[in-house]
């Protein structure tokens, strides 16, 4: 026979503490503790068998190492805010979001493999830690912009090694236009039923053109703008099921084309989705840590969380103009 009880436990995990209720089932023979519930920014969330997010991630969460003087990712986000500065900034706190938000609405397919338990942090069956800043698109769009940026904290279910870490951060940055903004005389074709590699059934190829010169200019005029005038790109096609056509950039870094992130124009879906039927757009999608990497020449993403003086006093007085090789 089992005997349960409710619990109320507090865990501090390196000095930050989470409030988890925990249900206890007792055998004769055997103790076990299963998490009831997690509360995670204050929010407190029912756990089910789709629960796998272990107290080591959860204790990440509150880092916001982004915002961490000294830190080579606020080097990343100011420069990011200083060239996007026109563009709303938002932030969102929590990285809890809802599969609808993280994969539905953006398209992402029911067998897709990112949606697999061996991939995703998920809270229970509904809920999950983002796994992009693409999940916050429709949280930005209903108040009503027709730009934005927005820099947070994801989390994948990553093997930890030189270049991969299961919490890591990215930036979205997104641009709306209308028919007047783009100076063409309509954004939509309708007789068009079928899409091709440059264009969305639906959209003339005219605005689609506009839509991709001014997110390919934009992207490369920030890229230059962190790295230098002088960094080599070059733009190779990509899919993504949010956007279409897609692409990725690359830079010549140390002789080799490195892949540094990923961009296109939106579904129309998307945007219909969001009751913005009217307009096109693109939408890019980067890591902060990737151009940290590059632009610093730190070899290890692990680092980045580190809170040892002898990393961090490097960096605390750079900007993003400066010119600066890590020093281990």
């Amino acid at each position: 026979m089992f005997a349960a009880r409710f619990v109320k436990s507090y865990i501090n995990l390196q000095n930050i503490h989470f409030c988890l209720h925990t249900r206890k089932l007792v055998t004769k023979t055997s103790h076990h503790v299963q998490v009831s519930e997690l509360c995670i920014e204050g929010q407190k969330y029912y756990t089910d068998e789709w629960t796998n997010v272990p107290p080591h991630i959860l204790s990440l969460v509150p880092r916001k190492i982004y915002k961490q003087s000294g830190n080579p990712l606020n080097i990343i986000t100011t420069s990011i805010h200083e060239y996007f500065k026109d563009y709303p900034q938002f932030e969102f706190s929590s990285p809890v979001v809802s599969v609808e938000d993280n994969f539905d609405s953006l398209l992402v397919s029911k067998d897709h493999v990112s949606r697999s338990k061996s991939h995703t942090y998920y809270v229970n069956k509904n809920y999950l830690l983002r796994c992009h800043t693409s999940a916050h698109q429709a949280h930005c769009l209903h108040k009503g912009v027709d730009s934005f940026s927005c820099i947070a904290d994801v989390y994948r279910r990553d093997a930890i090694d030189r270049s991969h870490y299961p919490c890591f951060h990215q930036c979205e940055v997104f641009k709306l236009f209308s028919t007047n903004d783009l100076n063409v005389s309509s954004i939509f074709n309708k007789s068009t039923k079928e899409r091709s590699e440059e264009c969305q059934e639906g959209y003339t190829e005219e605005s689609t053109k506009h839509v991709e010169h001014h997110l390919k200019s934009t992207v490369e005029g920030y890229i230059k703008y962190l790295l230098g005038i002088e960094t080599k790109t070059r733009w190779v096609s990509a899919y993504f099921p949010f956007t279409h056509p897609s692409f990725e950039l690359e830079i010549n870094h140390n002789g080799k084309w490195v892949e540094i992130l990923g961009c296109g124009v939106v579904e129309q879906k998307l945007l219909e989705q969001c009751q913005r039927r009217d307009q096109i757009g693109w939408a890019v999608g980067f890591g902060l840590e990737r151009l940290a990497m590059i632009k610093f020449s730190i070899p290890d993403i692990r680092l980045f969380w580190t809170n040892d003086t002898g990393f961090l006093t490097q960096f605390k007085r750079l900007k993003h103009t400066d010119s600066y090789e890590y020093k281990p």
